[in-house]
């Protein structure tokens, strides 16, 4: 039994001439489909006589009013008001206005709801709620999970999917791991009837010239943090020695911060824990350090199931080593509600180095990009792959993301900007995101609607080298922007430049791109925050034995020779290798599971 599971929510809609026993089949496979997450009591609603909703959610997730009933995958999204959504709240007001009731709440959150128009689901606006759809002959579906979908309806791995994944981390665009099953697009409403789903853009940020300055950027973080508190004034917040998780600090009221409880991970004697210390220090924080070392005696046993809880929780979708250590802290904070720092990287040119970012798109940019930036760090060595296979796969990379840079007419560095947002963040960021909801309320201010706009105007030169968050940080509180980063780099210095300051980041980049080469020509990989530990436990002996190498073998994608010289331990696994083929493995078991699990209650009013 998985113990922290994988919420999930599922609409299955049938068109009037299906098969009676072909749809009785397929509802048993997609209530067994979510059973296996974890929670074999599976909720059902009939929303008329050819749609169903099925859903693990906790009651206290759904509402019912007059027949209609709404399901809210998780708490995190806020209104302008700090209110969080809540489903018995939301409901009359959806009933009223529909899906536009939902406008005024931030990311992250997904919405479903069941009214007597029929069945429809909805994500916010960035699209960090994922849902997926499938369309077939004579039945459609949404859900929360792409995993549950292809396993109800015996859908094909998606190689060119799995390339994506193991090339670049992450999936891009509305590709999923499976064969027509595709990501419902962010800001996207997904109706249901009769069989059918069809799709309507319901919520699209658009951005104005009129939040491009640096007290603009400095109102919207702290706007968004303090109805974050407003919300919840016990939250905690994530507190490193880095730039993002500062200014996410610095715009909480300083007669709000004394006590407040602060949260860092790592090692005891990392600059990120001197720095997050000394902030916590100056100013009256509760700090609570969680240890990493102290995981580092766990079995290969436990650490075994730790990936397979993180692979189901993560929809199959991610490298394994990038979060476990992420599960190891859910010991501690599953439940804890905090303010996060993550996409204030959307401010400082994540993709930037070594681009000409006031330039066009080119081919030759494009090319940069996917060689040094985007494949250095999570690339799966190419011998891994069948080599027919690769090249194709090689050349369809490389114009699926032409075709993602070049989409708008604008420079290159606005270009990468938003393929940061919509691509990395939203399917990578918003994988863990989409899990970590259901469990806690996530608050995420720098993706709130007016942070990105900001960002989104701001010119790529001032984001450059994080100048302008820098400046914003300076805006929002003086004396924090004069204490160290764990880098060194004192954000006062670089928002006000100088020779020294020019000096200083020059350095710094040279040791980036010292990294970058290692990565590219050496074959190094950076491990994630405690990432040593697992590997050593994963590409053991006993863990190798473990993963099902006959299942991995049949998919058909990759090199028979070196998954092979894996399993013998002819060559070593790694965080690029087995980080990968882990949460495959349990995937492939996860899709041949039989349907003998689920156990099917019809919701009726009043349960909620």
């Amino acid at each position: 039994m998985i113990t922290r599971i994988q919420y999930c929510s599922l609409i299955l809609s049938f068109s009037s001439e299906i098969d009676p026993d072909k749809k009785q089949n397929i509802f048993n496979r997609a209530a067994n489909s979510l059973a296996f997450f974890g929670d074999p009591e599976i909720g059902a609603v009939t929303v008329d006589e050819t749609t169903t909703i099925l859903s693990n959610y906790p009651r206290e997730k759904i509402a019912h009013k007059d027949g209609s009933w709404l399901f809210l995958h998780g708490t995190g999204g806020l209104d302008s008001n700090g209110e969080l959504l809540n489903a018995n709240r939301l409901l009359p007001e959806y009933l009223d206005k529909g899906p536009t009731a939902l406008d005024r709440f931030e990311p992250p959150f997904v919405a479903i709801a069941a009214t007597d128009g029929g069945a429809s689901a909805h994500s916010d606006f960035v699209g960090l709620g994922h849902l997926f759809s499938f369309q077939g002959s004579d039945c459609a579906v949404v859900s929360t999970s792409a995993s549950a979908i292809a396993r109800t309806f015996d859908r094909p791995l998606n190689h060119f999917g799995l390339f994506q994944q193991m090339t670049i981390g992450h999936l891009l665009d509305n590709t999923t791991l499976f064969e027509d099953v595709t990501m419902v697009p962010a800001g996207t409403s997904a109706r249901l009837k009769n069989g059918t789903v069809s799709f309507e853009q319901s919520h699209e940020h658009d951005a104005g010239s009129q939040y491009a300055g640096i007290a603009d950027g400095a109102a919207a973080i702290r706007t968004s943090v303090e109805r974050c508190i407003t919300s919840m004034p016990d939250a905690a917040i994530e507190l490193s020695g880095g730039l993002d998780s500062r200014i996410a600090l610095s715009a909480i009221p300083e007669q709000l911060r004394a006590g407040r409880h602060a949260i860092t991970i790592g090692y005891p004697d990392s600059p990120d824990i001197a720095s997050a210390k000394k902030l916590a220090e100056v100013c009256g924080l509760s700090h609570e350090i969680i240890d990493l070392s102290q995981f580092n005696d766990e079995s290969i046993e436990k650490v075994w199931e730790r990936s397979r809880r993180v692979a189901y929780r993560d929809d199959f979708s991610t490298n394994a080593y990038d979060r476990l250590t992420i599960d190891c802290v859910d010991d501690f904070l599953l439940e804890t509600s905090r303010i996060g720092g993550v996409n204030g990287e959307f401010a400082r040119g994540f993709y930037y180095a070594a681009m000409p970012i006031e330039k066009p798109v080119t081919q030759e940019s494009i090319s940069r990009l996917l060689s040094w930036r985007l494949t250095t760090n999570d690339a799966a060595p190419e011998t891994l792959f069948r080599q027919e296979q690769r090249s194709a796969f090689q050349s369809q990379l490389g114009e699926l993301v032409a075709d993602l840079l070049s989409a708008n007419d604008e420079p290159l560095g606005s270009a990468l900007d938003r393929f940061y947002l919509n691509q990395r963040m939203r399917r990578w960021a918003g994988s863990a995101i989409t899990r970590a909801m259901a469990d806690r309320t996530i608050f995420t201010p720098f993706f709130h609607s007016d942070f990105v706009k900001w960002a989104s105007v701001v010119s790529a030169t001032s984001k450059r080298d994080s100048v302008a968050l820098s400046k914003v940080l300076q805006d929002l509180d003086e004396h924090l922007s004069n204490i160290p980063l764990d880098s060194g780099l004192l954000p006062a210095a670089i928002a006000n430049g100088g020779l020294a300051m020019k000096l200083a980041g020059f350095q710094q980049k040279a040791r980036k791109l010292k990294t970058k080469l290692l990565q590219r020509f050496g074959g190094s990989r950076k491990l994630s925050l405690g990432g040593k530990n697992f590997q050593q436990k994963l590409s053991a002996k006993d863990s190798i034995d473990r993963l099902n190498w006959s299942a991995i073998g049949d998919i058909g994608f990759f090199d028979q020779k070196m998954i092979e010289q894996l399993r013998s331990y002819e060559i070593n696994g790694s965080r690029t290798t087995i980080g990968y083929l882990l949460p495959l493995s349990f995937l492939t078991e996860y899709l041949r599971e039989p349907d003998n699990k689920a156990r099917v209650t019809r919701l009726a009013p009043g349960e909620n």
